[in-house]
C-alpha cells in the first residue's frame, strides 16, 4: 500500500500565549496522523506570528519547499492556523493543490452538521478547482459504476466504434475493415503515407468522416481494439494548466477491463504490430541506421539498469583510436561497470550466433533445447497462474473490507479509505490483465520444428557476412533480447521464438554466459563450444 507523507504547520498568534497551545497542535497532528497512516516527515512552526499577514518565515519556506516536496499533504489543526485572511487562504491553497498538495483540518469536518464543517464550507465555496477532488469523492460512485459497466464517458469513440442505446461501444463494420486494414498493412510493412494512400483510394474514411493522414500510431497502440475497456487515462492539463493530452495520468488512477468492449483485432496481430512499434522505436533512440556501433540498443548495465552505447576517444600519446561500450549512467560517475573493448564484444557475439545458433549443424541440439524450455516456460505459467489467482482472490477480500469500513467513517478518513480501495480496484485490475496474458500464453500452441529452425538459419546466417552493420544488426535484433554486462561476465539472452515465423506470446529464452576476461582474449575467439545450458569460449 502506497504511504502517504505530510508536513504539518502550527502557528500561535501571540508570544504571551502558553507554549502548550503549539504542543496540542502538534499532538493533534500526529495523533491524526497515526489514526490515518500517514508519515509526518516536515514540521514547520511559526511562533508569535500573525495569521492576518502572510509574512511569516516557515509559512513561505513551507510554500517554497511545496513546489519539490516529497510529501503530498499539509495538515493543520485548525484552517485559521494557515491565514486568517480569506483572500490568501484561498490563494495559497489553490497553490498547494497546483503542485499536487492538499491541506487537511484535523478538527474541522467536512460535515455541515458541525459548525467547524459549515464553516470550512464556506471558506471553500470560491475554491472549486482546489477542492475538485472532493466533488470527485461525492461523485466517484457513479462515475465508477458507468466505468465498470465499460460505458463511453464521453468524446468520440475510436475508428471502427459507434456509441450503442445504452452508452456502450458497438463495432461500426465499416470503419472496422480500415482499423483491420491498418494494422495488416503495417505486418505487411508498409508505410503509413503507403497506409493512407491505400485507405483514401478504396474510399475509406476516419471517424469525423474526413480522408486518412498518414498518422496512425494512436490506432496502432489503442488497446481498446483488443476489447480493452480504459478510463481516465490521459490528463487534460499539466501543473501549470495548459492543455497537455500526451501527459498520462499514474498507472494507479487508469481504470482497466479486459473484454469491456467488442474486440476487433486479433491479439496475435496486435502484439505482432506492437513488436513492430517497439522495434521502430529501438531503432530511433539508438540512430539504429546511421550508428556504426553494431550493439548499441541491445547492452545493459547489471548494476544500473541503464543502457551502454558505443564510445569512441583517442588516448596515448601517438592518440590511438580507442573503441568502447560504455554505460550512459557513467557521465554522472555512480555506475561502477568498467568499459568494455567494442571490437572484443562485437567479435564475440557475432562469432556465438554464427558458430552456435545460426550454424545448422546444431538445428537438432536447438531443436531439443527449445522443445525442454517450453516445458519450463508452461510450468512456470502455471505457478504464476495460480499465485495470481490467489493473489487477485486476497484483493477482493481487501476491497470488501474497505467497502465495509467506507460506511462507518465520515470526513477525511473515508476519503482516504476510498483512495486506498481505489488503489486496490485498480491492483486488482492490474492483475487480472497479466492473468488473462499468462492464461493466453499457457493455452497456445508453441511447437517449433527443426525445418522451421533450419529455414530461420538459412534465411539469416548469411546476413553475419555482410559488410553492412544494419544488415548485421538486423541479425541481432531477432535473435538476442539483450546483452547484460557486468564487471565479471557477458549475459546474452537468446530469443528462441526467433526460430519460427508463427507469432507467439510471451518469451522463451536461454541465457549464455561469458567471462568477460575470456572475451578480451583474441586467441580465445577461434572455437566456441556449447553445452546443455551455456556457450563457452574455449
Amino acid at each position: 500500500m502506497k504511504i502517504r507523507k505530510a508536513a504539518c504547520y502550527c502557528r500561535f498568534s501571540s508570544n504571551k500565549q502558553r507554549e502548550e497551545s503549539i504542543q496540542k497542535q502538534l499532538e493533534k497532528i500526529k495523533e491524526y496522523c497515526t489514526i490515518n497512516k500517514i508519515e509526518l516527515i516536515r514540521e514547520f512552526i511559526d511562533e508569535a506570528q500573525s495569521g492576518t499577514s502572510d509574512k511569516r518565515t516557515s509559512f513561505l519556506e513551507m510554500m517554497e519547499e511545496a513546489k519539490y516536496a516529497e510529501w503530498s499533504y499539509v495538515i493543520v489543526y485548525k484552517s485559521d492556523r494557515m491565514s486568517r485572511n480569506v483572500e490568501d487562504s484561498m490563494h495559497y491553497k489553490k497553490v498547494l493543490h497546483q503542485y499536487g498538495i492538499q491541506v487537511i483540518s484535523v478538527i474541522e469536518s467536512f460535515d455541515n452538521d458541525t459548525p467547524e464543517g459549515g464553516f470550512f464550507n464556506l471558506i471553500t465555496m470560491g475554491m472549486a478547482e482546489f477542492y475538485s477532488k472532493n466533488l470527485a469523492r461525492e461523485s466517484f460512485a457513479g462515475v465508477l459504476q458507468s466505468a465498470r459497466q465499460c460505458k463511453v464517458m464521453g468524446g468520440y469513440p475510436p475508428l471502427g466504434y459507434g456509441i450503442g442505446k445504452n452508452k456502450k461501444y458497438i463495432v461500426d463494420e465499416k470503419q472496422a475493415e480500415a482499423v483491420r486494414i491498418i494494422f495488416n498493412k503495417v505486418i505487411e510493412g508498409k508505410s503509413y503515407m503507403d497506409i493512407a494512400r491505400f485507405l483514401n483510394k478504396k474510399g475509406y474514411e476516419n471517424q469525423f468522416g474526413r480522408p486518412f493522414r498518414a498518422i496512425f500510431t494512436d490506432i496502432l497502440q489503442n488497446t481498446k481494439y483488443v476489447g480493452i475497456y480504459e478510463f481516465n487515462k490521459r490528463s487534460s492539463k499539466g501543473i501549470e494548466g495548459n492543455k497537455s493530452s500526451r501527459v498520462f495520468k499514474p498507472e494507479k488512477e487508469i481504470i482497466r477491463i479486459p473484454g469491456g468492449i467488442p474486440q476487433i483485432i486479433d491479439n496475435d496481430i496486435f502484439e505482432k504490430v506492437q513488436e513492430i512499434l517497439d522495434n521502430r522505436k529501438k531503432r530511433r533512440r539508438n540512430n539504429y541506421r546511421k550508428s556504426n556501433y553494431l550493439l548499441t540498443g541491445f547492452l545493459e548495465c547489471k548494476y544500473c539498469g541503464y543502457g551502454m552505447s558505443g564510445n569512441s576517444s583517442y588516448s596515448g600519446s601517438y592518440k590511438s583510436l580507442r573503441l568502447v561500450y560504455r554505460c550512459n549512467h557513467k557521465q554522472t560517475k555512480t555506475c561502477i561497470t568498467k568499459d568494455m573493448n567494442l571490437i572484443y564484444l562485437d567479435n564475440y557475439i557475432e562469432k556465438m550466433l554464427r558458430n552456435v545458433f545460426l550454424n545448422i549443424k546444431n538445428a537438432a541440439f536447438i531443436a531439443k533445447e527449445i522443445k525442454k524450455r517450453i516445458v519450463e516456460y508452461k510450468q512456470q505459467l502455471l505457478y504464476e497462474i495460480e499465485s495470481d489467482k490467489e493473489l487477485i482472490l486476497q484483493k477482493g477480500n481487501e476491497i470488501k473490507h474497505f467497502a465495509d469500513s467506507i460506511a462507518n467513517t465520515r470526513g477525511q478518513s473515508q476519503q482516504f479509505a476510498v483512495e486506498e480501495m481505489n488503489e486496490l480496484i485498480l491492483e486488482k485490475d492490474r492483475l487480472e490483465i497479466a492473468l488473462m496474458k499468462k492464461e493466453y500464453c499457457l493455452e497456445q500452441e508453441i511447437y517449433i520444428t527443426k525445418e522451421e529452425i533450419m529455414d530461420q538459419i538459412r534465411e539469416y546466417a548469411p546476413l553475419l557476412k555482410q559488410e553492412e552493420v544494419i544488415s548485421k544488426k538486423d541479425v541481432i535484433n531477432r535473435f538476442v533480447s539483450r546483452i547484460i554486462i557486468s564487471n565479471e561476465e557477458v549475459a546474452t539472452e537468446i530469443n528462441l521464438f526467433a526460430y519460427s515465423d508463427k507469432i507467439y506470446k510471451g518469451q522463451v529464452t536461454l541465457l549464455v554466459r561469458e567471462e568477460r576476461d575470456n572475451i578480451s582474449l583474441k586467441q580465445n575467439h577461434n572455437k566456441i563450444k556449447l553445452s546443455l545450458n551455456n556457450v563457452y569460449i574455449t
